[in-house]
This record gives C-alpha cells, structure tokens and sequence, in this order.
C-alpha cells in the first residue's frame, strides 16, 4: 500500500529509462509454511474452465477493488458468493513474504515480490465471441488504471510508492500452449484499445526492478512463482484516495467463509 515502511514518499517521477532490468532466474522454493500459498486453481471459484491470472500496479489496495467491482460484479456477473480478487505478494524468490514490519521479517519487496491481486477468469462465458473475451476486459480494467504523466508515458496511479514492490506485472501460464496465446492476444489488444500501449516484456525470471517511469508491464510465468497472500487487515481496505462502501468491505467475510481468504501468521505490520 502506502510507500516504503509504511510512510508516503514525496510524488517524484523517476525519469523515462531506455530497457529493462532483468534478473537471473529465482531459485526452486518450498511451498509455504508460514501463509497461505496458491500453486493451482483449488478452491471455490477456481476450475478447469477459468485461467488465475496475477496483476500487479502499485498499491494493491486499489487494484483489488477495480477487479472486484469493475471486473468481476459489473462485467461478469459475480457476487460475494463467486468473486475471488484476493491481494497478496508475487514474482519473487521466498518461500515466505509479508508486508513491511517491525520485526523486518520476510519483507515481501526485499525477497522480489510485487503487490498484486489473483483473480480466476472463465474461459468460457454465456455470450462470450470467444474464450478470450473475458481476460481482454481484464486487462482493459488493468490498464485503465495507469494515468498519463507526460504524453504518452503512463504511470501507476500512486507513483508516490516507489520501488520495485510496486512494479507493473500480469501473470498467467506462459507455458500452457492452450492459455497463453490467448492471454497474450487478449493483453495486446487491451493495452492497444485503451491507448496505453506500454512495452510487455517477458520477464527473465521474476524479481524484476521499478517499472515507474519507464512504460514497461512485465508478462511473468505464473507456473514458475508462488503466491503469497496478503494479511488479512490488508484485504479489501479503502484506497489511499478515497472510501469504499460497505459492500465491498463485507467482501472480506465472504471470501473467508469461502476458503479463499485464510488468516496469516504474519507480524503486526505498519498499516494494521
């Protein structure tokens, strides 16, 4: 959410670069012990018939509200029965990561994660002209959400966080010959429609550096990272712009009712 350790950086755009910064492959990790941790499509809202796709774009906060509400109420229908925006820490190399606290333990930034948010698509859906019509209207709400700071150069909405946790990324199977041709031509053709046709570069190996100020979306392997969720005070939350109804904040019960929210055993952080 907020920016480094919990406090707000002064809003400074770090200047365009040329290229991107591309790490070296992360090690193999364990599957957590520590918190909840996704490697498949299990649980209530997830199956055979739909892609987890991973998107990250600064403060998760948000984000989880845009593909809740904007993607998954208006545009498929769902309810706090079938929604599954779920926030949490993905892209790096640890086997455990938790927001920014005290203890420094497992800090998610400082192990190559990014915030972002899971979201299970269907790849199958009543008036749907094809398979793909799903994830392009996700990714036009993802791309949406970057604001143009000089003409042409789009930004995440709070580039006052700054650092590689808040970088721009999508993930899903690139090494599934059935899905990822399809994502792909659905994200190309989002980022074109909404005009912000920034730079998709196929990340190395996860851990990748800031994206702010340089145009670039990192395209990921969801195969080969774990999922780390979030704690559970930072699901749902108000943005750092602005107040949510309600309704959306009782989403967090319901996804906790459902199995795909579960309590962490992370420390108290500095937000909550």
């Amino acid at each position: 959410g907020v920016g480094t350790h919990g406090t707000h950086m002064r809003p400074v755009l770090l200047p365009l670069l040329a290229g991107a910064s591309l790490a070296s492959n992360p090690s193999t990790v364990p599957p957590s012990r520590f918190i909840h941790v996704d490697r498949s499509d299990a649980g209530s809202g997830f199956n055979a018939s739909s892609v987890t796709v991973y998107l990250g774009s600064g403060c998760f906060w948000g984000r989880q509200h845009d593909y809740a509400e904007e993607f998954e109420r208006k545009l498929l229908g769902r309810t706090k029965e079938t929604i599954t925006a779920v926030g949490g820490y993905f892209g790096g190399e640890s086997a455990e990561a938790c927001y920014y606290n005290a203890k420094n333990f497992s800090v998610y930034a400082e192990h190559g994660h990014a915030e972002v948010i899971r979201v299970s698509v269907p790849l199958t859906q009543s008036g749907a002209r094809d398979a793909g019509e799903a994830l392009e209207a996700l990714f036009r709400v993802y791309f949406s959400a970057f604001v143009e700071v000089d003409p042409g150069l789009f930004v995440r909405e709070d580039y006052f966080d700054q650092g590689a946790g808040y970088r721009a990324l999508v993930g899903f199977p690139l090494s599934d010959p059935a899905i990822a041709p399809l994502a792909f031509s659905a994200l190309h053709r989002a980022n074109s429609a909404t005009g912000r046709n920034m730079r998709l570069i196929v990340s190395a190996g996860g851990s990748d550096g800031d994206t702010l100020g340089k145009g670039v979306v990192y395209v990921m392997d969801s195969a080969n990272f774990v999922f780390h969720q979030a704690e559970l005070c930072l699901q749902f939350r108000n943005n750092q712009t602005g107040a949510y109804p309600k309704r959306y904040h009782d989403l967090k019960g319901a996804l906790l009712a459902r199995g795909l929210l579960k309590p962490t055993e992370c420390p108290e952080n500095y937000v909550c």
